[in-house]
């Protein structure tokens, strides 16, 4: 269930981002978006390098719940400091996630044919 889990989760933040993206009329910026993309990437390689671990925590049902209150408080704050291009990092950012899980989920598949 773990990365299904992981990507109902993401979709989950993602639907009341895009919401709020279309309200606050979020630009469409590749640069931003390239900065959502690149900041799931590299976090992405960080916690990789201890995955055990980082599994063990994840596990956790208080460990993601903080995940998605810190997402949603993450783009709080980032609105209030920088304006509505923060739901567009954020927003290209899950997306990034998803096309992760997506592509590693395929690998395994193709693999375990």
């Amino acid at each position: 269930m773990g990365r299904r889990r992981d990507a109902l989760l993401t979709v989950l933040v993602s639907i009341p981002l895009v919401g709020a993206g279309v309200l606050l009329d979020a630009p469409a910026d590749p640069l931003a978006a390239a900065l959502g993309a690149a900041g799931a990437l590299v976090l992405e390689g960080l916690l990789s390098l201890d995955a055990p671990r980082v599994r063990r925590a994840w596990d956790r049902p208080a460990v993601r719940g903080g995940a998605v209150l810190a997402a949603f408080v993450a783009a709080a704050v980032g609105v209030a400091g920088v304006g509505p291009v923060a739901v567009t990092v954020l927003v290209a950012g899950l997306a990034t996630y998803l096309l992760v899980l997506g592509t590693v989920s395929l690998r395994g598949a193709l693999r375990d044919a």
